[in-house]
């Protein structure tokens, strides 16, 4: 604020102090009147005083009031400047530090280039001279060996000759002997390899009837629909056989939710060997036979809420093995002996299934020795919603019709819930399972639809700690916002109305509100049992506590064709001490 503004501002509070004063001297006149009254004219009097203190308690009032408001459009003034001068000198001071650290960075860059070049001039002179020295070196050698040579005589001179072939035929002959030896090796390993796939002179049966179904560790449903065996892939061979375990994952809840490789493990009776999943040969399975189909990987396969996709597992096992159980995080699932997969032909021995281009496995059913299928559950028919809600607001999702039920999850302002039921005139059904509610004052719901009452509640959590020592209210004769329980500060009001508004905008970053001497906003308190609340047009089981802010502003944004345009706004928001949230109950943007 200027030193000229400040001037002004101090004269008509004093003007106004001076008013108030009269005020209150009339008041307290008309008091006495009332406290003196006698005679036969003693209640004309009392009733003349009476309403002339009517008149000028309100004026009082509202003279008041309007103090206060000014005041707070004052400090919200100046914490606004306060906040703008503290970023500009925050912004020169980290100006001043990048040209610091940017002077400091290009001297270091300066050294180190400085230093390279001398390194790479000194390596490049020592590599010159080694080099001059080994030239040397070899002209002496040569220059001996040529003397040595004119000084032998003819027989020594053939028996040289003869040491030197002997010496040549040794290493070509040792040469040859670690050919043969790395040969054999790898016949030897091949055979042994191969001898590791001959089947068992006794096979046991197949113990999995298809389809099986079990959850995974975070409560997916796995359901195995196809199990197959491969001798061999295209560029990827197996040690012993790939058994590939094709399903279908689906995720119910309403969370995102993984499952990892780690969480499968293939035991048996043989060699009390686990086997794991072949991460190598699923990735390679996943590009070659399935279109890319998921799997569950060392970094896990994740599902959104609600999906369902396609997904397969990978062992590399011996025929050898019996008694195989896919040990899970839930349960173990008994599969029977490796030989019976092969031998029997449960599942054909190449690929014939090929995914859709949405990677959902569909499998096929052939005709085989496979065991009957056991029964498993029919899934009922989910109801259908009554009516879509937008989300008007932020907030929790609770388990039961009351915040005294545990939080299950949050809600996003601009989305819509579907509703199935009500609870009362607060308390809303948002899943059909009877275990999702959300308050009325998070969303909004159009008029003239009939939402039945919810048949079923959930029993209400008999561990809830309940409130003692409730402290009572008692009402004075002028209510003043500052000893209301539910009031904020008036400039948090205005900024969470700028918010919800910026939010709304066709162009939110092109937003700009006015201060307190140009286009400012204005925030009052409504109490909810005052005449002004009505006006407001909103349900009054909607408020939680004793009233709402009305936060009344304008601000300057883009329109669609990019023109700046002037709007005036209007937001009616309940702040509530409880969770220290504010919700917005009506916004309207002009």
């Amino acid at each position: 604020m200027s030193k000229f503004e400040n001037t002004e501002y101090q004269l008509k509070r004093a003007r106004d102090n001076l008013k108030i004063a009269e005020l209150q001297k009339e008041i307290a006149d008309q008091e006495v009147i009332i406290a003196n009254a006698s005679g036969f004219r003693a209640k004309w009097k009392i009733e003349l005083a009476e309403s002339n203190l009517a008149r000028l308690r309100p004026k009082t009032n509202a003279l008041l009031a309007q103090m206060q408001l000014e005041d707070a459009q004052i400090k919200a003034e100046l914490l606004r400047k306060q906040s703008t001068r503290r970023k500009v000198l925050e912004d020169e001071k980290k100006r001043e530090q990048d040209a610091i650290r940017s002077e400091e960075q290009w001297k270091l860059a300066e050294e180190r280039r400085k230093k390279e070049g001398e390194d790479r001039a000194r390596r490049e002179q020592e590599a010159r001279t080694r080099s001059e020295q080994r030239k040397k070196d070899r002209e002496e050698k040569e220059r001996i060996r040529a003397e040595k040579l004119v000084s032998l005589t003819p027989e020594e001179q053939r028996a040289r000759n003869k040491q030197a072939s002997q010496k040549k035929n040794f290493l070509l002959g040792s040469i040859a002997v670690l050919i043969l030896l790395c040969c054999g090796c790898s016949i030897w390993a091949q055979t042994s390899v191969r001898k590791e796939r001959v089947l068992p002179e006794n096979i046991g049966p197949i113990d999995i009837s298809l389809p099986e179904n079990f959850q995974t560790k975070n409560n997916l449903d796995f359901v195995i629909e196809k199990i197959e065996v491969l001798s061999e892939l295209e560029g990827d061979n197996p040690r012993y056989y790939y058994l590939i375990i094709h399903g279908s994952l689906t995720n119910p809840s309403n969370e995102t939710a993984c499952t990892e490789a780690q969480e499968y493990v293939l035991a048996n009776n043989t060699n009390k060997k686990n086997y794991t999943i072949d991460t190598d040969a699923a990735s390679h399975l996943s590009k070659t036979y399935l279109d890319g189909l998921g799997y569950p990987s060392t970094r896990g396969q994740c599902l959104e809420p609600d999906e369902s996709v396609g997904t397969f597992l990978v062992f590399d096992v011996s025929p050898q093995t019996q008694g195989l159980q896919l040990e899970t995080s839930n349960r173990n699932i008994s599969l029977g002996d490796m030989a019976a997969f092969i031998v029997e032909k449960v599942i054909a021995v190449t690929p014939t299934i090929v995914p859709t281009s949405t990677n959902t496995f569909t499998p096929t059913y052939t005709a085989t020795a496979t065991p009957t299928p056991t029964n498993t559950p029919t899934s009922t028919a989910t109801p259908t919603p009554v009516t879509l809600a937008s989300v008007i607001v932020d907030g929790k999702i609770f388990g039961g019709p009351g915040e005294f039920y545990d939080v299950v999850g949050k809600t996003l302002s601009g989305g819509e819930l579907p509703i199935y039921a009500k609870a009362g005139k607060n308390w809303y059904l948002i899943n059909w399972n009877g275990r999702e509610w959300v308050s009325a004052s998070l969303i909004s719901l159009k008029s003239g639809i009939e939402i039945p009452e919810s048949e079923t509640v959930p029993p209400t959590p008999t561990n809830t700690p309940r409130p003692t020592n409730t402290p009572t209210i008692t009402p004075t004769v002028t209510p003043r916002p500052t000893n209301t329980p539910d009031i904020s500060n008036e400039s948090f009001a205005e900024l969470m109305c700028e918010q919800f508004v910026t939010e709304r905008l066709l162009s939110p970053a092109s937003a700009k509100f006015g201060g307190f001497f140009d286009d400012w906003d204005t925030a009052i308190f409504v109490g909810k049992d005052g005449a002004a609340f009505k006006l407001l047009d909103i349900d009054s089981s909607r408020v939680l506590g004793h009233g709402v802010w009305v936060v009344v502003g304008k601000v300057d944004a883009q329109n669609a064709f990019g023109a700046i345009i002037r709007s005036d706004y209007v937001c009616v928001m309940e702040y509530r001490h409880s969770n220290e949230t504010w919700y917005l109950l009506k916004i309207s943007i002009d």
